[in-house]
């Protein structure tokens, strides 16, 4: 028997994963050869199918192409917190793939003020009795640490607060809130307040 098989022998179905290189053949001309598909850019399905007359038996008969190999999941989405939802960017705005909040932020108070929310509940913030306002509040430690943004269905909406002041002494809003998420999940600039050209990238999506 003879075996030649090249990456032109080589049909990608593709079923969205696809986008890759050119396919790489190693052992082409073994009975044990491999295919590898690289640097793919979708998000589904690949698998792939030999064509025909790529090898032959001692009478010259050639191979009928053979049937389509099982199939793996390509995935570059990124991946978002619980509650948050991926965003695809847009090239125009300068914005590459983000996670937003799902719904309205929340806010969750933990009212005995240790920091890990075990006994937090999302209350209506900024009411007629002054509690629960975030733009004091947050100028003071013991009380910072009591807030926190969420992305959660149910609840009243965080609404009774500034922009922010990006980290003044006074004036602390949403931007501070949204920043400190990154102390409160445990990592480092991830978490920040939505920007222009994230809104902008977000109506085109929808359009």
């Amino acid at each position: 028997d003879t075996i030649s098989l090249t990456a032109g022998d080589i049909t990608v179905n593709d079923g969205g994963g696809g986008g890759c290189d050119t396919p790489v053949v190693t052992d082409g001309m073994t009975t044990t050869p491999t295919v590898t598909l690289s640097n793919c850019v979708g998000n589904g399905t690949l698998g792939i199918t030999i064509n025909a007359n790529v090898s032959q038996d001692l009478v010259s008969n050639q191979n009928s192409a053979s049937s389509a190999s099982a199939t793996v999941t390509v995935s570059n989405s990124i991946s978002c917190p619980t509650g948050y939802i991926p965003v695809t960017g847009n090239a125009f705005y300068g914005t590459s793939d983000f996670c937003v909040m799902k719904y309205e932020a929340k806010l969750l108070y933990d009212t005995n003020g240790d920091g890990d929310f075990s006994d937090a509940s999302i209350v209506a913030d900024g009411n007629s009795s002054n509690t629960y306002n975030f733009d004091t509040d947050y100028e003071t430690p013991t009380e910072l640490i009591k807030y926190k943004a969420v992305s959660e269905i149910s609840g009243r909406p965080w609404v009774r607060m500034k922009r922010g002041e990006n980290g003044a002494a006074t004036g602390q809003g949403a931007l501070e809130a949204c920043q400190r998420l990154n102390t409160q999940e445990g990592v480092s600039n991830k978490y920040d307040i939505i920007s222009n050209d994230e809104w902008q990238t977000i109506a085109r999506d929808i359009a």
